[in-house]
């Protein structure tokens, strides 16, 4: 990392930059602002450096070396060694090349979409390189269409076998369905009874 690198990965994390991560608020104003009268928007990119978080803003000026990014605190130097930029905006030498399939992010009531590529998923939020640079969206916000979309895995489905423990205290029988810190079980000879899920230790093809 060259020491320009290093200032300025030192000033976004002492100023906690708001365009380092977009939330889904600046999303939708993204999406309201793609129509023909774009300009602004369309000079939207982000620059990356390895390991590093992406710095977001309006590509002004560009040359060999260095670009200048009009961020929300000022205008910003940024050196094109080590970097790749996201965006439709972006210098050819250091433009992003996806290397997954694209997907497309919807807000649960429908209002608004985002097409692009997932850079990342956390547990949480979804980090997705666009042509209007890199945005993170928060997983329960949106629904994901796309090959490019992480895999998610079925619920298990309740029923089978189980044996529940607790000390010297065991009941062998069918799971049938949870409830709030409750098992319910049907056990042979005793029917359906309902067990503390806080107090039992569960074992078996059934348990959830």
């Amino acid at each position: 990392m060259t020491v320009h690198q290093a200032l300025i990965k030192t000033s976004i994390n002492k100023l906690k930059f708001p365009f380092v991560r977009n939330s889904l608020v600046a999303l939708s104003a993204v999406i309201a602002l793609a129509g023909p009268g774009l300009a602004q928007s369309a000079d939207t990119v982000t620059f990356r450096f390895v390991d590093d978080e992406g710095i977001t803003g309006e590509l002004v000026e560009v040359n060999d070396e260095v670009a200048r990014l009009k961020t929300t605190v000022g205008v910003i130097t940024i050196p094109l060694e080590g970097a790749s930029c996201i965006g439709l905006a972006c210098p050819d030498s250091i433009r992003f090349v996806p290397t997954l399939p694209p997907v497309v992010l919807t807000a649960l009531d429908g209002s608004t979409s985002l097409a692009g590529n997932l850079l990342e998923v956390t547990d949480s939020q979804y980090i997705i390189a666009t042509d209007f640079g890199e945005f993170t969206i928060d997983i329960n916000k949106v629904n994901c269409a796309g090959e490019g979309c992480p895999s998610v895995a079925n619920p298990k489905e309740i029923g089978g076998e189980v044996v529940l423990t607790s000390g010297s205290t065991t009941i062998e029988g069918r799971l049938i369905g949870l409830e709030e810190s409750a098992y319910v079980v049907e056990v042979e000879a005793m029917g359906t009874i309902r067990v503390n899920s806080d107090l039992f230790t569960c074992t078996g093809v059934g348990c959830p």
